[in-house]
Order: structure tokens, then C-alpha cells, then sequence
């Protein structure tokens, strides 16, 4: 089955291992998901992530299909100690 404008929303929650080493306060992590940032201040980081063709299935309920997706999206993110 194939369509056309289709709209959904949800969230993906996705634990990834960490960055392994710091070297002069800047780490990083490469493949399905990205990131890399810096410590800005003992107490804050920044830096920028992104993920593609990240596969999602999720079910529709009448008639019961499947709909499968390929999410991708990039940014920037920050950290702060509270």
C-alpha cells in the first residue's frame, strides 16, 4: 500500500554508549547516531548530533498495516549541571 501525505508524530527514545575519550575537553561518537561536543565550562557541554535512516515500524490499526519510516534529523544540543 502506498499514499501520499501522511502526518505523524511520536517520540523515539534511543540509549547510544558514550563518547569513550575526552581529549582537551571535546568528545565524539560516530555511526547510525552522531555527536560531538566540548565542555564549555566545568558545569556546562555543547555541541551538535545527528541520526538517518533510523528504521521505525509502527502498526495502523484499520485495516492492520504496517507502516515503516526512516527517521533522520540533526541539531544542536547543550548540557547544563543544575
Amino acid at each position: 500500500m502506498v499514499w501520499t501525505g501522511v502526518t505523524t508524530t511520536g517520540t523515539v527514545s534511543v540509549s547510544i554508549t558514550g563518547p569513550g575519550t575526552v581529549s582537551n575537553g571535546q568528545f565524539s561518537t560516530y555511526g547510525l547516531f552522531s555527536f560531538s561536543g566540548r565542555f564549555d565550562t566545568p558545569a556546562s557541554a555543547s555541541g551538535t548530533y545527528s541520526f538517518s535512516n533510523y528504521p521505525l515500524s509502527y502498526p495502523i490499526l484499520f485495516p492492520p498495516y504496517i507502516c515503516n519510516i526512516h527517521l533522520g534529523q540533526n541539531g544542536l544540543w547543550t548540557a547544563y549541571l543544575p
